[in-house]
């Protein structure tokens, strides 16, 4: 699927409550910003969530966000807010089920060129 060369956080939310349900935690994770480590954390609010990663947009490899919900005690790590230099992230000890979208338990978004694209079932290795 080939999105708008600058995402807009109201597309990431209709993208978003295609995939979770009410009072689902989503972790998202952003890959490849410069002076910024690993930036990760969770959400329970869609729309500061798509607010916090459109923010990347352009200047991330990637952007992740879990499509199984996590447990909700992870909100405690920063409730929906991103963290630069992020060191604990999800393990599968959090995962609270597990769904399914086109076999992947992860959805991309991704600058490739001048286009933004969004994939699913690519590893963080492949993902630029």
């Amino acid at each position: 699927m080939e999105l708008p060369s600058h995402i807009d956080p109201r597309y990431i939310v209709r993208v978003l409550r295609t995939l979770h349900v009410e009072g689902d935690v989503v972790e998202a994770r952003i890959l490849g910003v410069h002076n910024a480590g690993h930036i990760s954390r969770y959400f329970d609010n869609l729309e500061q969530l798509a607010s916090a990663v459109a923010r990347y947009d352009g200047r991330a490899e990637a952007t992740y966000l879990t499509l199984n919900p996590v447990q909700p005690a992870l909100l405690a790590r920063g409730v929906n807010r991103l963290i630069e230099w992020a060191k604990h992230t999800t393990s599968d000890a959090d995962i609270v089920c597990r769904r399914s979208c086109g076999g992947s338990s992860l959805a991309a978004c991704s600058k490739v060129g001048k286009r933004s694209t969004v994939r699913t079932g690519v590893s963080t290795s492949s993902a630029g």
